[in-house]
């Protein structure tokens, strides 16, 4: 079994291309270069990838069906973050 690639990031963008499959970009953050770089070995293989997403509740609005906060510009990442 491969390595795990683990890291937050925001979704970016969802697009339907024209054969009716969808793109999912994200934005990851600043410190996530190494997952990038195995993310983009893997494309360069063609590796197929399972997928698992987990919200973060408080950044998707919960269970109150709130609108998601827009980000805006680059984030500073706050001392002690769970960020991988």
């Amino acid at each position: 079994m491969a390595e795990r690639i683990e890291f937050w990031a925001t979704v970016a963008q969802v697009k339907t291309m024209s054969d009716g499959g969808l793109r999912v970009a994200l934005d990851l953050p600043e410190h996530a270069v190494a997952q990038a770089a195995m993310l983009i070995q893997c494309k360069a293989a063609g590796a197929v990838l399972d997928v698992t997403v987990t919200p973060r509740v408080e950044e998707c609005g919960g269970a109150t069906g709130a609108t998601p906060r827009r980000r805006a510009g680059k984030q500073r990442i706050p001392a002690g973050s769970p960020g991988v």
